[in-house]
């Protein structure tokens, strides 16, 4: 799937779902690249990104904050893509 908008455009996103509780969710587009794994779980959403384009980083970013009110865990994907940056946007 490529998400909508002329700013996503390149962006080609992937999300599997192994559980209805966890999904990993992979973006990429020519010069960018990030993994999410996403948990939520009854209180809070563990996040586990990858920046897989970004050289001068190598370490991954764990995000553990309550769940919020809205959050979705069966959204479809490129739902699942905006709550993930939005939860994420807290911790950049």
């Amino acid at each position: 799937m490529t998400a909508a908008g002329p700013a996503l455009a390149h962006l080609v996103v992937r999300v599997s779902r192994p559980d209805r509780r966890a999904a990993l969710v992979d973006l990429e587009a020519p010069d960018y690249r990030e993994l999410f794994f996403v948990v939520t779980g009854d209180e809070a959403v563990s996040i586990l990104a990858f920046d897989a384009s970004d050289t001068t980083f190598q370490d991954a970013r764990l995000l553990h904050i309550p769940r919020p009110r809205r959050w979705d865990p069966d959204a479809d994907d490129e739902s699942m893509v905006v709550q993930v940056w939005e939860a994420m946007g807290h911790s950049r």
